[in-house]
């Protein structure tokens, strides 16, 4: 109960905390809070999530035992990590002018929140969040999970 409390709080201060996110190449979303042990690895690279931090597709989110972390998407997603997870970004595309969207999400360990922005609910079948196990198809709906 104690980490679906504190998944929640991470997506809800996210949420509090979320500004537009200003289209920018390469730029999929953005930090919006983190706290405890959190990294964003890019090309192999550690960098420290501080809010504001623009995310990449390809970016991998882990936290430690005692961090969380809340992500916006450009397309107005939401995704919060719990403690003890990892995440990768694997892909996303948000041009509604050219009908073209896509976005891809490989949860390697961990829980997390998704709220699903403007890419499910113009193009449902253009979500997938990939996991261990399987793949799940997100259709409009919000997602709490959990990986092992």
């Amino acid at each position: 109960m104690y980490m679906r409390c504190v998944v929640i709080a991470t997506f809800i201060g996210g949420l509090l905390l979320a500004a537009p996110c200003v289209a920018e190449e390469g730029v999929i979303g953005s930090i919006h809070n983190a706290a405890g042990k959190v990294v964003v690895v890019r090309d192999g690279n550690q960098i420290k999530p501080e809010p504001g931090l623009r995310l990449k597709a390809g970016d991998i989110l882990q936290t430690g035992s005692n961090g969380t972390v809340g992500i916006v998407l450009w397309d107005d997603s939401t995704v919060a990590l719990g403690t003890s997870s990892e995440i990768q970004l694997t892909e996303f595309r948000f041009k509604p002018a050219q009908k073209d969207f896509s976005l891809v999400l490989r949860m390697v360990k961990g829980t997390f929140v998704y709220v699903p922005g403007r890419i499910a609910k113009l193009a449902p079948d253009s979500v997938k969040i990939e996991t261990p196990a399987g793949l799940a198809a997100v259709q409009g709906t919000k997602l709490l999970a959990k990986v092992k």
